[in-house]
């Protein structure tokens, strides 16, 4: 029988898990995603992205796909950033540690501090990189 007290508890339980859940674990966080292209306009496939906080410990990274996209979190692709102002470093993937493919873009983006790239993230938007990068 529904009583005026059980369907109160219901909607309660239904909001409280509802605000938990179906906000989305981290719905504070900046959803950053992103292109990355070789001075020549080709995508840079199977490159590590990594944007870490200026100040503080937050990061996070993801990799390039074929087309060059690429989407950041911390545990998963796509999970997004803290707020806060980033600094960004790209490496390209090596192949083979005997004979790794030559670099088809500047050294400069291996370290965040050299690369030139910044951001900044704030709770719930959505941030957006187009990054062409120079050659060796």
């Amino acid at each position: 029988m529904n009583t005026p007290r059980s369907q109160l508890c219901s909607a309660l339980a239904a909001a409280i898990l509802l605000s938990v859940f179906g906000s989305g674990c981290g719905s504070g966080n900046a959803k950053v995603t992103g292109v990355v292209k070789k001075a020549d306009g080709s995508p840079l496939a199977g490159a590590r992205v990594i944007a870490k906080v200026a100040e503080g410990k937050a990061w996070a990274s993801g990799v390039t796909d074929a087309e060059g996209k690429f989407s950041l979190g911390r545990e998963r692709p796509g999970e997004g950033l803290e707020p806060g102002t980033y600094q960004v470093s790209i490496t390209e993937e090596q192949k083979d540690w005997d004979h790794p493919t030559p670099p088809s873009i500047s050294k400069k983006y291996a370290s965040a501090t050299t690369s030139g790239i910044n951001f900044d993230a704030t709770a719930g938007s959505a941030v957006n990189l187009e990054l062409t990068l120079d050659a060796p």
